[in-house]
């Protein structure tokens, strides 16, 4: 490593904008008035959906500003075409794959969700790395690997926990694991739950022996004030993961909100959001000290612009009406977020690298690196015409998604207006956004304000869009309803069958629906069936 020049500046925009949102002390703050005022704040944020539209906007421009610091420039996607070029092609070779076959779908889900957190930690390990070398904070090489086993051990907690057998791991990765479908699932890697206990013991003690000990060789190396960032950022990892996958393992009660795994999915967004800010922090930085830079409304614009497309185009593309079998719900948004996440995280892996001459120019000695005035927005007229055309309509979608979903149709959903809630869903449907959940609610609804052919099509819509058995049994009972859709009722009950053969639920009720149509010899089928399985499940569990 080489030193920062004298001319080096301490910070990148100031020590506030840097603690905030490149050390993490945004998520600090978050966590403490949480702590305090959690149960009354979080409520608010739900009801105003404030979380999912700064993930749309932050999430969405950070992985646009690693889009345009690799493909805008020619010279940059000629320096990384491994990258840039052949392993995109291979993602969405991948891609294209998993949606015809659900294992290659949960695989690339278990690999984007087990490398996500290394994703996260990695990039607070080169900001730490980043901060102590731009203040002249010369460490061994013994020390660079200790400070970097504190991150690994960080990491390494994460990975145990969420793959442990006892199938915590779905909600260990609590933002995307939970929706599974029957298309797509995370994978655990079934670890034994008396190992993971030695492992996560083994492994915290290492972490905080490391943490402790990197933290009084570096106060014997340099003044306090000169460790701030590194220690917040080192504190933030903690935060994110060390602490609360610790405390979920162990069941260790704190009584803080962000801490209580129940508030987990709410809380680990706001990880989203400051790893996504994190990352905007740096790339923004990094284009305005290149050359062609033309103000950050320019810059923020086309990085959200070109984020929200990548993942709202392949929807489009793909979703079950047009020229795709899963729809949102059933593992296509899930899918999607996958291939593009690990071509984020490829791509990252190798641009951001301190070792590379112009990173390290720019983001620690703090000297311009001008590029030539060619390398800026070169190539065919039209192609880059197709290219920005095809990201705005793949924004303006977004934002049409976003607001007809969250705002129209949950607002419409809650006065009770379900012919408003039922047209939004039927307008989301022409882009590849209808969902079989919402459909599911809105039928169940329906049918209770009598309604029942307007809840059969909507229940019908539901199955289709993901077919499983509890949504045909859910069907068939809307059905009975109405003495006219006895017959779909009974087809109903034998596809959720046909699904789960073993459905004790759906046995019932085909049995109960035979005796209603005077089939006493159908009804005995299924009710016999019942009853050898609950006899097979007593003794099992005597």
């Amino acid at each position: 490593m080489t030193p920062p020049s004298a001319t080096s500046q301490r910070w990148l925009y100031g020590p506030v904008s840097d603690l905030l949102f490149g050390c993490g002390l945004f998520y600090v703050i978050v966590f403490a008035v949480s702590s305090l005022a959690g149960a009354t704040i979080r409520p608010i944020n739900d009801a105003l959906f404030l979380l999912p539209f700064l993930i749309m906007v932050c999430g969405g421009a950070h992985y646009g500003g690693t889009i345009l610091r690799v493909y805008e420039r020619r010279n940059d996607r000629r320096a990384y075409v491994l990258f840039s070029l052949y392993a995109t092609i291979a993602l969405c070779g991948l891609f294209f794959w998993g949606l015809y076959n659900s294992i290659i779908a949960s695989c690339l889900l278990t690999v984007y969700l087990t490398w996500s957190p290394w994703h996260y930690t990695a990039q607070n390990y080169g900001i730490a790395v980043m901060f102590l070398r731009r203040r002249g904070v010369q460490i061994s090489k013994g020390e660079r690997r200790w400070l970097y086993s504190t991150f690994v051990f960080s990491w390494l907690l994460v990975i145990v926990v969420a793959h442990e057998s006892t199938g915590s791991a779905a909600d260990i990765m609590i933002a995307y694991a939970s929706v599974t479908g029957p298309n797509i699932h995370f994978i655990p890697f079934g670890i034994p739950t008396v190992l993971a206990r030695i492992l996560v013991l083994a492994i915290g003690v290492a972490y905080v022996v490391n943490l402790i000990g990197i933290a009084v060789s570096l106060l014997k190396r340099a003044p306090l004030r000169d460790l701030i960032p590194t220690f917040v950022i080192m504190f933030t990892q903690a935060l994110w993961f060390s602490i609360p996958l610790v405390m979920r393992h162990f069941s260790m009660s704190s009584g803080l909100e962000p801490l209580d795994w129940e508030f987990r999915g709410h809380y680990y967004l706001w990880v989203v959001c400051g790893h996504a800010i994190q990352l905007l922090w740096i790339a923004s930085y990094f284009a305005r000290e290149s050359a062609g830079w033309k103000g950050y409304s320019r810059y923020f614009g086309k990085a959200i612009s070109a984020g929200v497309a990548v993942l709202v185009l392949p929807v489009i593309l793909f979703a079950p009406d047009i020229t795709g079998r899963l729809s949102v719900g059933a593992g296509l948004y899930l899918l999607v977020a996958s291939a593009v996440n690990l071509h984020h995280f490829i791509l990252d892996g190798v641009i951001w690298k301190l070792r590379h001459s112009r990173v390290s120019n720019v983001l620690v000695s703090g000297t311009r690196v001008p590029e030539p005035p060619t390398e800026v927005g070169e190539g065919s007229n039209w192609a880059r015409r197709f290219v920005w055309s095809a990201v705005s309509i793949g924004l303006i979608v977004g934002l049409f998604e976003f607001g007809s979903f969250h705002y129209v149709y949950k607002n419409a959903f809650r006065r009770g207006d379900y012919d408003k809630a039922s047209a939004v869903l039927d307008r989301l449907a022409w882009v590849g956004y209808d969902r079989a959940n919402a459909r599911m609610r809105l039928a169940t609804r329906l049918a209770r304000e009598g309604d029942i052919s307007e809840a059969v099509r909507n229940m019908e819509r539901s199955v289709k869009l993901r077919p499983v058995a509890e949504g045909y049994i859910r069907l068939g009972v809307i059905q009975e309803h109405d003495d006219q859709r006895l017959d779909d009722a009974r087809m109903s009950y034998e596809r959720a069958l046909e699904l789960d053969p073993d459905h004790i639920d759906a046995l019932k009720r085909a049995g109960g629906l035979a005796l209603k149509l005077d089939r006493p010899r159908e009804a005995r089928v299924y009710l016999d069936r019942v009853e050898a399985l609950l006899e097979n499940d007593d003794l099992r569990n005597p």
